[in-house]
């Protein structure tokens, strides 16, 4: 298993690439428990095929950066609606 661990908002989280000997799957996790629902997959034929760049490295990457962004849509996102319903009454 690869690691990369990372602060978001005070959380410690942990990107995490995992083999079943056919693939690699890459998530974030937030101790035991995934931080998410998004999971990124890539066959270890494709990440042969794919050197001299390291798919792995790239995906685990990609999953920080898409849960980074994801959970500041979502900070706005709760944001914006407080607002709406506040102004709405």
């Amino acid at each position: 298993m690869k690691t990369k661990s990372f602060t978001y908002d005070g959380r410690q989280l942990e990107v995490r690439a995992m083999s079943n000997g056919l693939r690699c799957e890459v998530r974030v996790f937030e101790g035991k428990v995934p931080a998410n629902g998004i999971k990124y997959e890539v066959t270890h034929e494709v990440a042969i095929d794919a050197v001299p760049w390291d798919l792995v490295a790239e995906l685990m990457n990609t999953a920080q950066g898409d849960f980074v962004r994801w959970s500041d849509w979502l900070k706005e996102e709760k944001k914006r609606r407080a607002a709406n319903a506040y102004s709405s009454n």
